[in-house]
């Protein structure tokens, strides 16, 4: 019997191990707990809400940021397979914005 109890015993360590061992977590990852609510919403068939509230979604990134002077957001002009800011035509991520003097409207 005390032979069978090492066994498990062992076999128990080795899938911690390898697993481990969320019972002894005492914390939840709130990442995790994010995407779960209680709030109930129905809909009808044309897909609006008829009892409930509708969630808001938000973003994890920043929306809407112009840097380095620019007037647009990086990504909103694309040409020959690169992207750029559509309001200098930069093609260059974090370069500073030169408005319409070096724009090459091709």
């Amino acid at each position: 019997k005390a032979k069978k109890e090492k066994v498990v015993a062992k076999s128990k360590t080795n899938i911690e191990d390898v697993y481990g061992n969320a019972a002894s977590k005492a914390k939840v990852d709130q990442r995790l707990l994010r995407g779960q609510t209680e709030r109930y919403v129905e809909y009808n068939r044309r897909g609006q809400v008829v009892k409930g509230e509708e969630a808001k979604v938000t973003s994890r990134y920043e929306e809407d940021v112009f840097v380095n002077n620019h007037k647009s957001v990086w990504g909103s002009w694309w040409q020959d397979g690169v992207w750029g800011y559509a309001c200098c035509r930069q093609t260059l991520k974090n370069s500073y914005c030169t408005g319409l003097a070096e724009r090459n409207d091709g």
